[in-house]
């Protein structure tokens, strides 16, 4: 079910040599790396650091991670994830749903941490103020929105402003700004739960994230046909 389709190279003219540069295709756009959800994190290429208890298992490119009677079961991103204090800002976008949570305790949630500490925290449930939504890291709803159906989510970072942006499902809008808090601590990112406190069980169909810079949606097959002519036209120009 997961939507990353390839790895591939796309080929850049530069006078009369071509360079390849990798990127991941996610759902339309490329991304420095993905979570494709085909094997479990710490398996998978950029692997992830396993954490915590609970369970996690693979099915049908999907991962679920269950905390609902062992919590804690949480992944980590390594050196990779490295995001960009530049204006650009770093991108991540992820598609999961939920299946259940406990009643009476909190949520499973999705952090993201930057190296001067500031930090997004992404709690997915509704036992906080009886509304199905996303909550934020002081547990402040952010947004209400069917959590037990798929969808795909979108994060700016910005730590020139203080803020990050979310988009849900919809990326051409203005999006939902919020603070981005300060703390301390070193560039991370995580999803699961690593607080000992959230229960449920969540599926991820994957993640995808760009350190610097807004993902480039991928031309059409006729798009990088003619954008192909173009680039040999200009090198034939030069050597005439």
């Amino acid at each position: 079910m997961n939507r990353i389709t390839n790895l591939f190279a796309a080929a850049v003219v530069t006078g009369s040599a071509a360079v390849a540069t990798a990127a991941i295709d996610v759902d339309g756009y490329t991304w420095d790396y993905a979570y494709t959800g085909d094997a479990l994190p710490e398996a998978s290429s950029p692997a992830w650091n396993a954490g915590g208890s609970g369970s996690a298992t693979v099915s049908s490119g999907e991962l679920t991670i269950d905390t609902i009677t062992t919590d804690t079961k949480y992944y980590e991103a390594g050196a990779e994830w490295n995001p960009t204090t530049s204006s650009s800002g770093a991108y991540l976008q992820f598609r999961v749903k939920a299946n259940a949570e406990v009643a009476g305790v909190r949520f499973v949630n999705t952090l993201f941490q930057r190296a001067d500490g500031s930090r997004i925290d992404l709690n997915f449930g509704d036992n906080i103020n009886s509304t199905v939504g996303i909550y934020d890291q002081n547990l402040s709803l952010i947004t209400a929105v069917d959590i037990y159906q798929y969808h795909t989510y979108r994060v700016r970072f910005n730590s020139n402003t203080d803020q990050y942006t979310l988009w849900i499902d919809d990326f051409s809008g203005a999006g939902i700004t919020n603070a981005l808090p300060a703390g301390s601590g070193s560039d991370y990112m995580y999803f699961g739960d690593g607080s000992g406190d959230l229960r449920g069980s969540m599926t991820w169909d994957y993640i995808a994230w760009k350190n610097e810079g807004a993902p480039v949606a991928v031309p059409e097959p006729a798009g990088l046909s003619l954008l192909a002519i173009s680039a040999l036209a200009a090198v034939r120009r030069r050597r005439a």
